[in-house]
């Protein structure tokens, strides 16, 4: 594994560290209190000086679909948790059948893909990164490349 991308992996852990325990609350974007979307943005923001879009939908546009079993870390997972979209929840794939995400009942948590729970509101996972650097990680909506900073 060439070391840019374990310095990388590291860097996300510590950043993902830092964010454990802190309340959930929708809308929210800092340790006071954040959402599951804010969370990824800022943990892809930190550790990868990269801009993803605000809500997890959004989020699901970007980047290359991947497979439930070809996970690997860093990849965005996503989840069908309400009505009101296709996709309303998003976590980040850590290794070993992990992610972390801001949900409701525990704030910013570690949890199995595998739960009952989240196993039966799994959608769809998606990789910004691929082995070239950067997927083609472009925002619908503006249709513009998203800018590392």
């Amino acid at each position: 594994s060439d070391p840019a991308h374990s310095a990388q992996r590291s860097d996300v852990m510590a950043e993902i560290i830092d964010w454990i325990g802190t309340r959930y609350e929708f809308g929210g974007s800092d340790h006071g209190g954040i959402d599951c979307s804010s969370f990824t943005r800022e943990v892809f923001s930190k550790s990868f000086g990269l801009d993803l879009p605000r809500t997890a939908f959004m989020q699901s546009q970007v980047g290359d679909p991947v497979a439930k079993k070809d996970l690997k870390f860093g990849d965005l997972v996503f989840f069908k948790t309400a009505r009101y979209a296709p996709i309303t929840h998003v976590g980040i794939y850590i290794g070993e059948g992990l992610f972390a995400n801001a949900a409701c009942s525990r704030g910013v948590t570690v949890t199995s893909l595998e739960s009952e729970y989240w196993s039966k509101h799994f959608v769809a996972a998606r990789r910004i990164f691929s082995n070239n650097g950067l997927a083609s990680a472009v925002v619908p909506e503006t249709n513009k490349v998203m800018a590392v900073k």
